[in-house]
């Protein structure tokens, strides 16, 4: 999926006012925090974003890639000030993230933690 997919489908399950701009720069802060807390955080990590980066399609892809949706509606939801519809994208979104997280984590290999014995005298 690509963030215009990504956008176009929420724009179709939910109408609203905000702007392509907006919503782009919400899925590119989803993007970044996957980058931050799974991808770099395992071997191969900066093949990964170097890849990323050329050939657009975003991290999660299916089954995981729904995470972009409901990422977008609790957005979406937050802004206009809809607290109960919020609850329940966020709670989905929360879900879904812990998901994806986990998958990644059991299918990919984590950095090697390096310790500096000195560092302990």
């Amino acid at each position: 999926m690509t963030i215009k997919e990504a956008i176009d489908i929420c724009d179709r399950m939910r109408p609203n006012d905000f702007s392509y701009f907006e919503k782009e720069m919400w899925v590119r802060e989803l993007e970044a925090r996957i980058e931050e807390e799974i991808i770099l955080t395992h071997e191969k990590g900066m093949e990964m974003v170097r890849m990323h980066a050329e050939d657009g399609i975003l991290y999660a892809g299916t089954p995981h890639d729904s995470m972009y949706l409901s990422f977008l509606l609790a957005n979406i939801d937050r802004a206009n000030g809809e607290s109960a519809r919020y609850n329940e994208s966020a709670a989905t979104f929360n879900a879904q993230y812990t998901a994806y997280s986990a998958w990644y984590n059991r299918t990919h290999m984590p950095l090697a933690v390096r310790v500096d014995v000195r560092e302990n005298r």
